[in-house]
């Protein structure tokens, strides 16, 4: 591990050196071949609008937005710029999690065909968008009040679009999810939902682990800023199953902020591509303490998708086994329904 964590320490200052790139070369640079640009509306939009266009033009898994629908406008540039009107997303005051402010959906406008370029040099391929690159620009508001923290769009994989989230844990067979978080004074960081094992939480001084919640990559590697528009690129290639040599960088600005090359998003073929565009985001945390002292926005322009096929290519290492789970208790049994019952709900944390 200590290669791949010595280049990701020394990737921003080359990229610094060299100065900022762009994305059409990053995207050259991991083999990425297929692109879709979410579109903005010419005019203004309310919530009732806003959400018939992203329905309409964004391709959301099922049609449908998980929540915050009276949250959502498009509106003029926030900076004043001219152009297209940028998408809004609310944080009510008091909002954090469970549905109080932002919103929530899952777009899949990205599929491979037989005709798709394979541009990613000797990587292994399933036929599937294995590797992609999320670009946006997004603002908040001049003074924005960061709190302890709040989820930002990214990427997510794998049949089950609702757990990879709110506490539910994956063990690689059916999703992850990679979505960016703000935290206190606009600290970024990358907030992943992907196997872990303690050997992973205790030798890396990169990630923060949290057995309850999602894991904490890279924090304070780069910064938000309030007042002006600034740009995400987000990158993962997904492992081999099997080997942790799955790939996560962070441009920002166009200057990368980290990369890393032995991580394990999967544990099974099962999850065979990335999916698209996780758009979450709101105050939070679980309670209170992560609310948003006051009704305040971020925006959106320029969301784009870029896949690419195959897989990770680096070597790595063998995936540790994941702790075995215990036989369930009969307390666990009859809670099961319950539990159930409740997923819906708590996915949204």
């Amino acid at each position: 591990m200590l290669p791949s964590l010595i280049a990701a320490l020394l990737l921003p200052v080359a990229a610094n050196a060299a100065g900022k790139l762009t994305i059409d070369e990053v995207a050259s640079r991991y083999g990425l071949s297929t692109n879709f640009n979410f579109s903005q509306p010419s005019g203004q939009l309310d919530s009732g609008g806003a959400q018939k266009y992203l329905v309409k033009n964004w391709n959301l898994n099922g049609d449908h937005i998980d929540f915050g629908l009276n949250d959502i406008s498009f509106v003029n540039d926030p900076a004043g710029d001219k152009g297209d009107a940028v998408l809004k997303i609310n944080y009510p005051k008091g909002s954090y999690s469970g549905q109080t402010g932002g919103t929530q959906f899952y777009a899949q406008p990205l599929n491979a065909t037989s005709s798709t370029p394979h541009l990613a040099g000797n990587a292994t391929s399933d036929g599937q968008f294995e590797r992609m690159l999320l670009a946006y620009d997004i603002y908040f508001d001049e003074g924005f009040q960061w709190n302890l923290g709040g989820k930002l769009p990214g990427l997510r994989g794998g049949s089950d679009v609702f757990s990879c989230s709110g506490g539910h844990q994956t063990d690689g067979t059916k999703c992850f999810s990679t979505r960016l978080m703000w935290r206190s004074s606009g600290n970024g960081e990358v907030y992943a939902y992907i196997p872990t094992t303690k050997n992973f939480c205790q030798q890396n001084s990169y990630v923060i682990c949290n057995s309850d919640f999602g894991t904490s990559i890279e924090r304070g590697a780069f910064g938000f800023q309030s007042g002006k528009w600034q740009t995400i690129w987000l990158y993962v290639a997904l492992n081999t199953p099997g080997i942790d040599n799955g790939e996560l960088a962070i441009w920002y600005n166009g200057v990368n902020a980290f990369q890393l090359n032995e991580l394990n998003f999967r544990s099974s073929a099962s999850i065979e591509s990335i999916g698209g565009l996780y758009f979450s985001t709101f105050f939070g945390g679980y309670d209170s303490s992560w609310a948003s002292p006051s009704s305040q926005n971020t925006y959106y322009r320029n969301v784009q998708l870029i896949g690419g096929l195959g897989a990770a290519n680096g070597t790595g290492k063998p995936s540790a086994a994941r702790a075995a789970v215990a036989s369930p208790t009969l307390a666990a049994v009859c809670g099961a329904t319950l539990v159930s019952v409740l997923a819906l709900v708590s996915h949204f944390i």
